[in-house]
């Protein structure tokens, strides 16, 4: 079996701003001076792991990694679905996906690495360890899917990524139809079966109009879609997945009674995402009470 890991860095760190001057991917980890991402690639090749690509349009990121890994220049976009979907032919019999920004622990990596499953998010939803930080959001920090689940994969992505799109450009709500039929037509199946009730608006109701698949789809075309927050990012992907309510359910937040078809591995260790400061200055003091829990 062939295994790809995918590096997704394609964001624009505005969280982060220009802390150190340099991009949160790049910051130091420990005092030899290796970098998140740069200590992520070394990890995977120690575990026997070839093809390792970079999702990323950073020059310093390129210049950091391209002697140890591929390289893969995404479009521009907001969305990382649109990152995922623009290194699909990187895609091999398991692909993994890590996000760029995370400091991986050893143990979480080896279990993405050894999952067997069809498809795998990866992620935890409270990071409440008093020991370890305050951080209480959820956050995933990977995901991984056979060749078998490939065209699910790719179909989710898509609806993510015009959902994005819809978000941030209500025009292209109507201009999305402009592309190929094939397309066209899947696009319209998945923001049918995510849609808003099929019902037309109230006073249309009163003047005796019906619900029907044709106010199912108007209506989410010319309304805005709500839970807008996961569009385009890994929840976005794992509720799609999972078949969780993309407008209905809680933003960043599974619930215990959702039917997630077990796509979801917890992980709850020091692995952490880091997106602004705060975060890394917390993964720092993680890194040294650990450190002094070993000596």
């Amino acid at each position: 079996m062939e295994t790809t890991v995918i590096i997704t860095a394609a964001g624009k760190n505005i969280r982060w701003g220009n802390y150190l001057d340099t991009c949160k991917h790049l910051v130091p980890v420990d005092p030899s001076g290796q970098t998140i991402i740069g200590r992520t690639i070394e990890m995977l090749k120690n575990s026997g792991i070839d093809n390792i690509f970079v999702a990323t349009q950073n020059d310093k990121i390129i210049d950091s990694v391209a002697k140890d890994s591929g390289i893969i220049r995404p479009p521009s976009s907001d969305s990382l679905a649109d990152t995922i979907l623009s290194c699909r032919k990187k895609w091999t019999d398991r692909t993994i996906i890590l996000l760029g920004d995370v400091f991986f622990s050893q143990q979480c990596l080896s279990t993405i690495l050894t999952c067997k499953s069809r498809v795998k998010f990866f992620g935890i939803d409270r990071h409440d360890n008093p020991e370890f930080s305050k951080i209480k959001r959820s956050e995933l920090y990977a995901f991984s899917f056979d060749s078998s689940a490939r065209d699910f994969i790719e179909r989710h992505l898509t609806l993510n990524s015009t959902l994005a799109r819809f978000r941030d450009n209500g025009g292209l709500r109507f201009s999305y139809l402009k592309t190929g039929m094939a397309k066209k037509l899947d696009c319209l199946k998945l923001l049918y079966h995510y849609s808003y009730p099929p019902k037309p608006p109230g006073p249309l109701i009163k003047a005796g109009f019906k619900r029907s698949v044709f106010w199912r789809t108007a209506r989410f075309l010319v309304a805005k879609p709500r839970r807008k927050k996961m569009y385009g990012k890994l929840w976005g992907l794992y509720f799609a997945t999972a078949g969780i309510d993309m407008f209905d359910s809680a933003d960043y937040k599974r619930q215990p009674n959702d039917n997630d078809n077990n796509y979801f591995e917890v992980i709850d260790d020091i692995t952490q995402d880091i997106d602004t400061r705060e975060d890394y200055d917390i993964l720092l003091k993680k890194l040294l009470q650990t450190k002094s829990a070993i000596n």
